[in-house]
């Protein structure tokens, strides 16, 4: 399993940052190499590329980062002064350094989002639905990311998120995601846990977006959005798991139980060309592919398409019906979430003992209390 400081970035100088990204900055400037991305002076280190928050004092943070190991700054254009001119590093430019950010972050650590399958969910109960989400894939067989107001996990395993996540902190955890193996990243965005675009340079593969725009924001303090058409295409899937048992049966590698038939999230390695993007309004900075899948509504608990889930999962229930539809959207089989689920709960532990065992227990405590007498 990765550790955060095994991630090897991809080698990128200032001339990437002028030729990919549109930022500006003295010719003999071009071949000084960039390491990491850093918003907090205090994270910078050698080879560090600092871009300091709108609400920092520009020049004293932007000194504590070079005094760190910064070997470049990016701030706004028109905010050159003498001070900065003459930092001792060199000074880039840009119109809006916050839309530079998780491109270039995600172009330094090799694209991990274009290398699994990520599902955002929009809304007030974004947390909850990412998390019915999760477990439905994870039962599911598939090795699971998350992020939410929760904090940040890989495998389970928790990483940290220092605090409400940027864009480039964001690329770099789903670097360290994607170097553990995890093939679906699931992301409750919402601004207790991300920044403004702190999901740029980010590719989403299914999105759910509630319908209720008082709910999500598009007239409210919330996220805005466009009424860009919508585009459904499932993301790609497999029928092949993690492990196998015997007999040809796959594994759920959570519980060890034998599943007949699971649905593991292929990971995505082709990249999306610039001309297949669409913007669906800027949804933390993020842009769509054309192929994203948008949700909109949750499994209508009386469909009979999902008729199979009858006493598995309580489609009754708004965040379980609309996490259920987030799956289905994937390209998983309702059938697949059924009997995995079912599998799911059998090799849980019994957290409540039935009656039987509740007479046996009280009648050893009687008998122990008979023989102290």
């Amino acid at each position: 399993m990765a550790q955060e400081g095994e991630v090897r970035p991809r080698r990128m100088t200032v001339a990437t940052l002028v030729e990919r990204f549109g930022v500006r900055a003295d010719a003999d400037a071009a071949e000084v190499t960039l390491t990491s991305i850093v918003r907090q002076a205090g994270d910078a280190r050698p080879g560090a590329l600092f871009v300091p928050g709108s609400k920092e004092r520009t020049r004293q943070a932007c000194r504590a980062a070079v005094l760190n190991g910064a070997y470049a700054v990016l701030v706004p254009s028109g905010r050159q002064s003498k001070d900065l001119a003459q930092i001792g590093v060199p000074l880039l430019t840009a119109r809006d350094p916050q839309t530079v950010i998780g491109p270039a972050a995600a172009y330094l650590n090799g694209d991990p989002s274009k290398a699994i399958a990520v599902f955002t969910v929009l809304g007030p109960d974004c947390d909850v639905i990412a998390d019915r989400l999760g477990r439905i894939l994870h039962h599911l067989g598939n090795p699971i990311g998350f992020v939410g107001a929760q904090g940040a996990y890989s495998l389970g395993r928790q990483l940290d998120t220092h605090g409400v996540l940027d864009a480039a902190r964001l690329q770099f955890l789903e670097a360290v995601m994607t170097e553990d193996g995890v093939t679906a990243l699931v992301i409750a965005a919402s601004r207790r846990c991300l920044q403004p675009q702190a999901l740029s340079g980010t590719q989403i593969d299914v999105l759910y977006d509630p319908q209720d725009q008082d709910q999500t924001g598009r007239s409210g303090s919330g996220p805005d959005h466009s009424d860009a058409p919508i585009h459904r295409t499932s993301v790609d899937s497999t029928d092949d798991a993690q492990a196998t048992a015997g007999d040809g049966q796959k594994k759920d590698t959570a519980s060890g139980a034998a599943i007949d038939d699971t649905a593991v999230i292929d990971a995505r390695t082709a990249a999306t060309g610039a001309g297949d993007l669409q913007a669906h309004g800027p949804v933390f900075g993020a842009v769509l592919p054309a192929a994203a899948c948008i949700s909109t509504s949750p499994v209508a608990a009386d469909d009979p398409r999902f008729a199979e889930l009858e006493g598995v999962l309580d489609l009754t229930d708004a965040s379980t019906a609309a996490a259920v539809r987030l799956a289905v959207d994937a390209g998983i089989s309702v059938g697949a979430i059924a009997r995995a689920e079912r599998v799911a709960r059998e090799f849980e532990p019994d957290t409540e003992p039935d009656a039987a065992e509740e007479q046996s227990a009280a009648q050893q405590q009687d008998g122990q209390s008979g023989q102290q007498e």
